[in-house]
């Protein structure tokens, strides 16, 4: 009797386990298909939710000196900071050149643009900005503008982006020789695109546009195109090339400056 039980309760045993593999390697399989959908949900909901960065720095330095038969000094100083939080960011960018010939000052000049969006679509943002100019031998005191626009978000890969923007602005410029600030009305245009050509190889082109509403002969043009090579995680060498141009000048003063420089770039 013993010598028939023996069999059956190992066989019974046998079942019942080979029974309870299977029902773990099915509860297994439930567990991770859930582990692996809720994974999705939690990436998913990331991407949706706002997010609120410290302060960003971008500050691009160069110097250049000559002596001998000349004696020459330039500078330039560019830097700009954002700050986000959710869908909003602010911005303050400043660029600042300065330059002597044999002792006697030949550039100053000072750029300062406020800026503010607001991502209200996926690819839409309202935009609020404010800008003033000074240059000491251009044919302007100070130039000023301010007022709201739209950005459009038209190009974004792994490798490249394309931001345009258009804004309706009040500005105010201040010839020298006139007597008050012409006060008008104009619209800007900007586009912003940028390429990662190699892995520590950047271009970038940043293009505006400005002109009054109801004098279309009046009108300014500001571009940079730039390279810039890596070093470490903070620090990069930059080549860039800017063109500022005004339309309306008296002579001597000449319509576009064009200025080339070599910067160490720190961004933080």
């Amino acid at each position: 009797m013993n010598k028939l039980l023996l069999p059956l309760l190992l066989s019974s045993s046998l079942l019942l386990a080979n029974e309870n593999s299977e029902l773990t390697k099915k509860e297994i399989q439930e567990a991770q298909a859930q582990i692996k959908a809720l994974t999705a949900k939690i990436k998913k909901l990331k991407a949706t939710l706002p997010l609120d960065e410290g302060i960003k720095t971008h500050t691009e330095f160069g110097y250049l000196r000559t002596g001998g038969n000349t004696d020459t000094q330039d500078m330039n100083l560019e830097a700009t900071l954002k700050k986000r939080w959710g869908r909003h960011q602010a911005s303050l960018h400043v660029d600042g050149q300065y330059g002597t010939n044999d002792g006697v000052e030949s550039k100053n000049r000072l750029f300062v643009e406020l800026g503010y969006n607001y991502r209200f679509a996926k690819k839409t943002s309202f935009t609020y900005i404010a800008g003033y100019k000074n240059d000491k031998f251009s044919d302007y005191n100070y130039q000023f503008y301010t007022g709201p626009g739209l950005k459009y978000n038209a190009l974004k890969s792994n490798k490249q982006t394309l931001d345009v923007a258009s804004s309706i602005l009040y500005s105010q410029d201040d010839k020298k020789g006139a007597s008050n600030a012409r006060q008008y009305t104009s619209y800007f245009l900007r586009g912003v695109y940028n390429l990662e050509i190699l892995t520590n190889l950047k271009f970038n082109q940043d293009f505006t546009y400005r002109a009054s509403l109801d004098d279309y002969s009046n009108y300014f043009i500001n571009s940079k195109s730039a390279l810039t090579s890596k070093l470490t995680d903070i620090f990069s060498a930059g080549l860039s090339y800017k063109v500022d141009y005004a339309n309306k000048i008296k002579r001597p003063v000449k319509h576009t400056d064009n200025t080339l420089t070599l910067n160490l770039i720190a961004d933080y």
